[in-house]
């Protein structure tokens, strides 16, 4: 019982502050369209930008946007992983969407 306290308790610890970000999924609706849906963790009270690519079938970007995540509610350690989708405007038709890349904005 011991040794489950301290794995819990190092895995919550070492996730404190650090932002991680997953791609969940990804639609091409048009030509120049496509939504993206994304898992970000973070601390409830910091805010994060996202950059979103949308890519075609050469990993050219096609569209990109920077999304801003604000504080959130919650009080346990799953609190931290929330889920989002955004719309993008393309160029062309892409083929995917994927979380580039998030930052601490504060």
């Amino acid at each position: 019982m011991l040794a489950l306290g301290a794995m819990v308790y190092f895995t919550v610890g070492n996730a404190v502050g650090q932002i991680t970000h997953n791609d969940v999924g990804y639609t091409i609706i048009s030509d120049t369209e496509a939504t993206v849906d994304f898992e970000v963790s973070k601390d409830r009270d910091v805010t994060v930008q996202c950059m979103i690519h949308v890519l075609d079938n050469s990993y050219a970007v096609v569209g990109a946007r920077v999304i801003t995540i604000g504080p959130h509610e919650g009080s346990e350690p799953g609190d931290r992983s929330e889920y989002y989708r955004t719309e993008l405007r393309t160029e062309s038709r892409g083929v995917t969407g994927v979380v580039d890349s998030c930052w601490d904005i504060e």
